[in-house]
């Protein structure tokens, strides 16, 4: 699939107002809702991540990666952006994209409703955004 670099160059500057929009309001974190082995409930275990963005065959996948080491990271799935199979434009699925609309393959319209996505995201309650 080719994709537009006008569109690659907003899914780009998107991550990096939506890893800014974190950093500002404390939510640059993920709270692991249900313990793993070893962990007790009076300490669960808190990620410091960076939102990051790659290429799929579709569109882009935008996720949150922690890092303990250089070859020691986790990943957690936020947002997929994926072109519909009748060129309609772009559809966004993860977390709170319920109710945004398909993304227009016009670039403005395409940034405006990441940029609602982001408004969106920011509205949230903290603690419904940084827990998974």
């Amino acid at each position: 699939m080719n994709i537009d670099p006008n569109l690659d160059l907003i899914v780009k500057n998107f991550v990096a107002s939506f890893n800014q929009m974190c950093r500002a309001t404390s939510r640059d974190y993920l709270i692991r809702s249900q313990s793993s082995k070893g962990e007790t409930n009076k300490n669960p275990k808190t990620y410091v991540v960076t939102y990051k963005m790659r290429y799929t065959s579709t569109g882009w996948e935008i996720y949150a990666e922690w890092r303990k080491w250089y070859f020691f990271h986790k990943e957690f799935p936020f947002v997929q952006i994926y072109r519909l199979s009748d060129n309609r434009g772009y559809k966004m699925t993860g977390l709170f994209t319920e109710n945004q609309p398909v993304l227009s393959l016009n670039p403005a319209d395409f940034q405006q409703t990441l940029q609602n996505f982001l408004i969106h995201c920011r509205n949230l309650p903290g603690q419904s955004f940084v827990n998974v």
